[in-house]
């Protein structure tokens, strides 16, 4: 099996891997034959934009944007979207729970 390792999962990680699976394709290979690798320091996937948007309701009406939404976007991704680096289980769980997540602070423009 032919295996193509990408170094980083941020955005052109993303798009060296998409670009491999599409020449893949193109050419007929079974993915079974050829396998494509992400490998990056962290367990997660890295791409961070600059510009930022926060919307809210099912709508998804526009509520902030720019410099306020972009420290609303780094609370999410810094702090809500990964548990606990301490690994105890009762921090994993209380930082899961709903209540203990409000809203972070956004000036509504």
């Amino acid at each position: 099996m032919a295996r193509i390792v990408v170094l980083g999962a941020g955005f052109a990680g993303l798009w060296a891997a998409l670009g491999a699976a599409r020449k893949r394709d193109e050419i007929g290979a079974p993915a079974a034959d050829v396998e494509i690798l992400v490998v990056d320091r962290n367990p997660y996937h890295n791409i961070r934009t600059w510009g930022a948007l926060h919307t809210v309701g099912w709508d998804r009406q526009l509520y902030t944007s720019g410099a306020p939404a972009k420290v609303t976007k780094q609370v999410i991704n810094q702090q809500r979207i990964y548990p606990p680096r301490n690994g105890a289980r009762a921090d994993i769980l209380a930082a899961a729970a709903p209540t203990v997540q409000k809203p972070p602070p956004a000036a509504r423009r």
